[in-house]
């Protein structure tokens, strides 16, 4: 099969091999609220763009944002110093969960015991 680009003037494929270029969604994920883990997981959702990463925690440590071509360990948070990003993300994570019904934790009205683990 031959290139649908070979033979085309150098402007026409640089406009065909830009379009064909596929654009990049925003990626997220939901953990199950009911499942803390045996590893200390924390009910979270999560949504990453690019080279950021927004984690919304549900239990005490809120939310959390890396950059992680400069942090893959994420141990940066940069929530406080990029309060717009974390409002774009936070948006996007919000309407990705609206739209997939996704189930949130709720605070228990009536615990047992006080967890203070984290």
């Amino acid at each position: 099969m031959a290139c649908p680009l070979a033979g085309r003037p150098p402007r026409v494929r640089a406009a065909l091999a830009a379009r064909s270029k596929p654009q990049r969604r925003p990626t997220s994920g939901h953990t199950t609220p009911s499942h803390w883990g045996n590893q200390g997981g924390i009910p979270h959702s999560a949504i990453r763009e690019g080279n950021w990463k927004l984690i919304q925690f549900y239990y005490k440590k809120g939310i959390e944002l890396y950059n992680l071509s400069d942090d893959p360990g994420e141990q940066n948070n940069l929530a406080e110093v990029k309060p717009e990003l974390v409002k774009k993300l936070s948006t996007q994570l919000e309407a990705k969960l609206k739209d997939t019904n996704a189930l949130l934790p709720i605070v228990n009205p009536n615990p047992k015991a006080n967890f203070e683990k984290w």
